[in-house]
């Protein structure tokens, strides 16, 4: 961490005391882990997580540009989770609004006209986009079926793959739809996102222990005249994740 980064991370330790949260830093130690330099902000009453929900990280997975958006929102915008019944799973899918950094809106508004489909990072260092390798056959077989998919770092040098190493993280894909998506591009990004979650579900004994199924979908909103991102992420344990992914993707209403 250098010494700009170390104060931007006290500054927004001292702003989430101000409004009674803690900020906590993942230990983990190795730089190619999921959720390796993320954050979580935690209500220290109840030891409950208030941001930061990185699927098998243990609610880490929040960047300081996540933190800070959070902490600068309005306690009104703040919006709870909610949960969906999806007719599959008892445990219901939970969608929940959550902060999309800086540089995404940056870069992705910059992007509309040039795809469909964006496939995000799973974090941003130095400028260099960090994708998951998992998700290399998921883009090539979208361009394959005629959807316009592309990385959010357009160009390769911007770009660096790295491995989900264990067994127990879960699924956690993140997309942005750039451009409405036809009804053919919707069935085929469903069918990819649910070939990744049986894979990932493929011989767990226990589903309701085991770590939850995430998938991120940011899409464009307007305000006033303004275009914005909004993010949504949908979590769950089961197959129940996909269909509630699909209806986002189809335009349907985000949580209120």
């Amino acid at each position: 961490m250098d010494g700009e980064e170390k104060v931007h991370e006290a500054r927004l330790r001292r702003m989430a005391e101000r409004q009674g949260l803690n900020l906590r830093k993942s230990r983990r130690r190795d730089p190619l882990a999921l959720g390796y330099g993320t954050y979580q902000l935690v209500e220290p009453g109840s030891n409950s997580l208030v941001l930061g929900e990185l699927a098998g990280q243990q609610g880490f997975g929040a960047s300081l540009d996540d933190i800070e958006a959070y902490l600068r929102r309005p306690r009104a915008d703040r919006s709870p989770d909610r949960t969906v019944t999806n007719g599959q799973s008892s445990a219901g899918v939970v969608v929940e609004r959550v902060p999309v950094p800086e540089w995404a809106n940056d870069l992705l508004l910059g992007r509309l006209d040039q795809a469909d489909l964006l496939i995000l990072p799973q974090r941003v260092r130095d400028g260099r986009g960090e994708y998951r390798d998992a998700d290399l056959q998921g883009a090539r077989a979208l361009h394959a079926a005629g959807v316009r998919v592309d990385w959010a770092h357009a160009e390769p040098e911007d770009r660096t793959f790295v491995s989900e190493y264990s067994a127990d993280v879960a699924v956690f894909v993140s997309l942005f739809v750039a451009q409405s998506l036809a009804q053919e591009g919707v069935v085929e990004v469903a069918r990819w996102l649910l070939n990744r979650v049986r894979q990932a579900l493929a011989g767990r004994a226990d589903r309701k222990t085991s770590a939850p199924l995430a998938v991120q979908v940011d899409r464009v909103k307007l305000e006033g005249n303004r275009r914005v991102i909004e993010g949504l992420r949908v979590t769950g344990r089961d197959e129940g994740v996909v269909e509630v992914v699909k209806a986002l993707l189809e335009g349907g209403p985000a949580p209120k």
